[in-house]
């Protein structure tokens, strides 16, 4: 289908998404206008989300296609799903609606192959696809017993799950028409052997993967509880068994858009090529190979090769022209002679902050002072959108520097992506109460008592544990006074929760429990602990333990992966330990040291070691955070020892 972008089309879309007069560049419009299968490039700041945007604001124009398909647009995070349809939702009615569909790689890969498969396969829903429901369901199902396998052999699979500490990570693949038992999602080899002592025999070894794959499986069927990466598994398996599924999608799907695409995962890669790298759909992939730091790991391996056509958006309208000197430096990809240039204002040097053993715990206040002083001399503006970080990428170290250092009441307790917890208790401390309404807060307390009744092996349908929607249901048709009473109570613990009442809410649910489990012949038994439990909240309100204040500035602390995405007035890179490369005097375990060159300016070799490498795309995508104060805490003696020779014409240097 073609698709001709007029000049009226580009004015409207600027209208919507810039406003003020402002216009998208020559760079932007060759993206916006290109409706073939490419690939952006598209440097940090650079507004690459806003050129797609672009892009679906004008096709929403021709919606509906007269052939009946539709587009497909994927992120990563749901945070970039909301994102998307709260700047552009109400301007596209038909591209919210069917046939499209915008959502996350794994909502996509849900619903329509995993699910539908698993549903043809096993002749059931599925219960849910959550990690923390997969592993308590582990926990649970250890012990079980698989037909077909004598009592020696059940014994060698669970002592090689305990002792390689495989247990909850070992997955599922399909291969050369077989299922396999593989160490991980993207199907690395599980090297099975006996933990301690005399090797098994190859026979032995076969065993134990033959129970792994029907435990798996049956943990799966009986369940219907699935690890995220399980939904992986049966993609895959679905378009092996039943190819007609690709010519499916392909149908449904005309144009599809991969945002973020170097957060992707090799197994997320190759299903996306599988099921849309043809001649018929148009497929464009979006991204910074140099910002692929995503859940935890580096990637330097070539998950994402380039197609025949590439666009390029180099410049940078977060960064000034100072600042993107700097974070250049730092990239580890060069292909299609990369350049990122400065286009924000502003004239104010990077700052090296130096500190010593001593000082360490000055360096947070050392940069509330530069701060300061920029705003009283008016180089930087504070309003209600300016934020201030301080970030690192390793957050605790026992013997070696963390973010903790830095900060001794650094919280390193993760909790805003979690939806099921370990005690009664979290559930109420940790409960979203800034949409302004109650019904996410009440969804909360629900899931808390969902998870009592999986505690007390309550079951909904055989083997198979209540969901939301099943527990309602049974409340109010098997028990229509008690469904008053709890939909009363939901409202009363919600709003002690709004309040800040959380002892309140917690007091009235452990009180509620026992007549709860009553509906289901059941008492408090196995769940007393999770009840019972007191947990002190790490996070209350806007007071948290990882801010600090001070000059009238706050500044927030959090690793490097937390403000991914993000755009900082003045960012903070504080140099941590992170695993040592050599022995001796010159082992290499700090940016300081591994990033010396980078620091002066020097490109990145292509041949640099892997430590490096990923050191080097931390510190991009760190460095590149800043509107307009970049600062990089780096200890005394490291400095002195690697980088003397910088440029004090680009950096300024403070000694504390």
């Amino acid at each position: 289908m073609e698709i001709n972008v007029t000049n009226e089309d580009i004015e409207f879309a600027e209208a919507i998404l810039l406003g003020d007069g402002h216009t998208f560049d020559e760079e932007r419009i060759n993206y916006i206008k290109a409706f073939q299968t490419l690939d952006l490039h598209a440097v940090p700041g650079s507004g690459k989300t806003t050129a797609l945007l672009a892009k679906l604001l004008i096709l929403e124009r021709h919606l509906p296609f007269d052939n009946g398909s539709g587009v497909l647009v994927l992120s990563h995070t749901n945070v970039a799903v909301v994102e998307i349809k709260r700047r552009i939702g109400k301007y596209c009615p038909k591209l919210f609606s069917y046939p499209n569909f915008i959502g996350t790689i794994q909502s996509f890969v849900d619903t329509f192959v995993a699910i539908p498969f698993y549903c043809n396969k096993f002749k059931k829903k599925t219960y849910r696809i959550d990690n923390e429901i997969y592993f308590e369901t582990v926990n649970k199902r250890f012990g079980l017993n698989i037909s077909g396998f004598s009592r020696q052999e059940q014994k060698n699979a669970r002592y090689y799950l305990q002792g390689s500490n495989a247990q909850f990570t070992f997955r599922l693949d399909y291969v050369n028409g077989s299922i396999k038992a593989v160490r991980n999602v993207s199907g690395d080899v599980l090297n099975i052997r006996r933990p301690r002592g005399n090797d098994w025999s190859e026979i032995e070894k076969s065993r134990v993967e033959d129970w792994l794959i029907k435990f798996k499986l049956k943990l799966m069927r009986e369940t219907g509880v699935l690890h995220f990466d399980d939904a992986y598994f049966l993609a895959k398996y679905s378009v092996v068994k039943n190819p007609e599924i690709v010519k499916v999608l392909r149908n449904r799907f005309q144009f599809i858009f991969v945002d973020e695409m170097q957060d992707m995962d090799v197994h997320q890669h190759d299903l996306l090529e599988i099921l849309f790298k043809s001649e018929t759909s148009i497929f464009q992939r979006i991204g910074d190979k140099n910002q692929a730091i995503y859940s935890g790991t580096i990637k330097l391996e070539n998950v994402w090769s380039d197609r025949l056509t590439i666009r390029k958006i180099s410049g940078s309208y977060r960064l000034t022209e100072r600042n993107a000197e700097v974070v250049k430096s730092f990239a580890v990809e060069h292909s299609h002679d990369f350049q990122l240039t400065g286009r924000r204002e502003g004239n104010i040097k990077p700052h090296m902050i130096l500190f010593q053993n001593d000082t360490i715990d000055q360096v947070i206040p050392k940069f509330t002072e530069i701060i300061s002083g920029f705003v009283n001399s008016g180089e930087i503006t504070v309003d209600e959108n300016s934020n201030f970080k301080a970030i690192g990428w390793v957050k605790e170290n026992e013997d070696n520097l963390g973010i903790k250092d830095y900060h001794a009441d650094f919280s390193t307790t993760a909790t805003s992506k979690r939806i099921d917890f370990n005690f009664l208790k979290e559930y109420l401390l940790y409960a979203d109460t800034s949409t302004g309404t109650l019904k996410p807060i009440s969804d909360t307390i629900i899931r808390s008592l969902l998870h009592i009744l999986r505690i007390e092996g309550v079951f909904n349908d055989g083997q198979r544990y209540y969901t939301k929607a099943q527990l309602l249901k049974f409340l109010r048709f098997v028990h229509p006074q008690e469904y008053r009473t709890i939909r009363t109570n939901l409202y009363n613990w919600s709003m002690n929760i709004v309040k800040g009442d959380i002892n309140d809410a917690w007091e009235g649910i452990m009180t509620y429990i026992p007549e709860f489990l009553q509906m289901f012949e059941k008492t408090v038994d196995a769940s007393i602990g999770f009840i019972n439990e007191d947990v002190e909240e790490v996070i209350t309100g806007d007071e948290t333990l990882n801010v600090v204040s001070g000059n009238g500035i706050e500044v927030e602390i959090g690793t490097v992966h937390s403000v991914k995405g993000q755009s900082n007035t003045a960012t903070l890179y504080m140099e941590t330990y992170f695993q040592k490369d050599g022995s001796g005097e010159n082992a290499k375990s700090y940016e300081s040291q591994r990033l010396a060159n980078q620091f002066l300016f020097q490109e990145l070799q292509a041949n640099a070691r892997t430590r490096i490498k990923q050191s080097a795309k931390m510190a991009y995508v760190g460095l590149s955070r800043p509107t307009d104060l970049l600062c990089v805490a780096v200890h005394r003696d490291r400095y002195d020892r690697y980088l003397t020779d910088i440029d004090t014409l680009k950096w300024e240097v403070v000694n504390i």
